[in-house]
């Protein structure tokens, strides 16, 4: 029982981590830009299929996984269950797993998917766990360096969706707006530009506001960024 917990927690480290990233960082960019064209439409549909993830790692847990708890390993389920029932575990599990995202299905209104996902976010309450037994067997600088990179990764997108979906209303306003005057914000940011911007400022780059004028230019610049970090983080 021993080998066979520790053979699914190594399988399922990296799973869950990607499908957390992913799911977050979809359900921010659907949730900012609030319309489905059909590459997005695909990934919504290729998240569905991946909610096996969570779902199959949660009914491991309850039926076959053992379970530590002050320093001991407990494997029958009469152990095993009433630890789990009495931890915070179960309501994150069960608020995570909620379909909420069949609600927009049910209603015609796919704009909004992006906001009956953010449950998915309460997985982030094992993210930390499962990413560094996803890097256990790297060495301690190389951990440093990919555990930064992933996490500032996943916060620069919550920032660079925060400004999209600023965009994305002054746009609106703008288009409400009887005089029909532009507006050089919703005019002006892209996907590229709003990751580009949540990624330097998180750098701690506040100064400078000289923005490259093409999409080649911001990536570099994001290359450079994803690049360096790591190095400054593995010192």
């Amino acid at each position: 029982a021993a080998q066979f917990g520790a053979a699914v927690e190594t399988l399922y480290a990296p799973l869950l981590t990607l499908y957390t990233l992913v799911t977050v960082a979809t359900a921010c960019y659907l949730a900012a830009v609030g319309d489905l064209d059909p590459p997005v439409q695909g990934l919504v549909i290729a998240l569905f299929a991946l909610d096996v993830i969570p779902l199959s790692w949660v009914l491991l847990k309850v039926t076959a996984l053992p379970r530590e708890h002050n320093g001991h390993v407990l494997f029958t389920r009469a152990e095993v269950l009433p630890r789990y029932l009495r931890s915070p575990e179960v309501v994150v599990d069960i608020l995570a797993l909620l379909p909420l995202d069949v609600i927009p299905v049910v209603l015609g209104d796919p704009a909004t998917h992006g906001w009956y996902r953010f449950n998915k976010a309460l997985l982030l309450f094992y993210f930390g766990e499962k990413l560094a037994v996803s890097l256990g067997p790297l060495r301690p600088t190389t951990k440093r360096a990919v555990s930064s990179i992933v996490w500032y990764f996943l916060v620069a997108i919550f920032f660079a969706c925060a400004m999209l979906l600023i965009a994305k209303r002054i746009g609106e306003a703008a288009v409400a707006d009887a005089t029909g005057s532009p507006n050089l914000l919703s005019d002006r940011v892209s996907r590229m530009l709003s990751l580009w911007w949540a990624m330097k400022h998180l750098a701690g780059q506040f100064r400078g506001e000289a923005i490259p004028d093409s999409d080649w230019l911001l990536g570099l610049l994001i290359v450079t960024i994803l690049v360096g970090l790591p190095i400054f983080a593995a010192l």
